[in-house]
């Protein structure tokens, strides 16, 4: 953010002229300091290029052409009281609810995720990360690397907190307990009172 005025806010968006965001386009008034998610249009009145904060008219409401389980790429864009609006695969409008983000999140954050569901009013409600025991057999592998990278040895089991679990691993308690189970069922890592160990070389 730049400057702004009685008429709207002149933003920094990279290039040598700023972007102009009418006060009518912004959500509350911007402030200098501050990022913001923005739609780019043309104005019809001065042929110019400019950005609102109301794009929420662009985005398909129902998730027609999408399936339940299906990969895609997640852009937050707006805190709600149950959790967060995010933008799917650029073109669809979804919730990720406050008990699966697992950590908080912020504007602006992309993430892969998946479709949890598609409401019967067509509402889209999706998850961050991948589905299922693809994703706890890619974790098992990361944790493996993870270990050798580490001498065998991490300071993490199923009793630890899990945001320290999200904060290094990326995932949540739940995957990497599953991850850590099936590792050492295959007596790959044993699991100590205050970690995990590699037991074997597992190239």
């Amino acid at each position: 953010m730049l400057s702004t005025s009685p008429q709207g806010a002149f933003v920094d968006w990279g290039l040598t002229k700023d972007l102009f965001v009418p006060r009518s386009q912004q959500r509350e008034p911007m402030r200098e300091g501050r990022s913001y998610l923005l739609y780019l249009y043309r104005d019809e009145q001065t042929g110019r290029v400019a950005a609102t904060e109301w794009f929420d008219k662009v985005l398909k409401k129902t998730g027609e052409g999408l399936e339940v389980l299906q990969p895609v790429q997640l852009m937050v864009y707006r805190k709600t009281p149950i959790g967060y609006s995010v933008i799917a695969d650029h073109t669809y409008e979804a919730v990720i609810h406050e008990a699966d983000a697992v950590v908080p999140l912020r504007v602006g954050q992309q993430l892969q995720g998946f479709v949890k569901l598609v409401r019967e009013d067509g509402k889209i409600d999706v998850v961050p990360g991948k589905p299922g025991y693809a994703k706890v057999t890619d974790e098992a592998q990361r944790i493996l690397d993870l270990l050798k990278a580490h001498k065998g040895v991490l300071p993490y089991t199923d009793k630890s907190d899990p945001e320290d679990i999200y904060a290094f691993f990326g995932v949540s308690k739940k995957v990497f307990k599953m991850a850590i189970g099936n590792l050492y069922k295959q007596r790959l890592i044993d699991i100590l009172p205050g970690g995990i160990q590699l037991l074997q070389a597992t190239d």
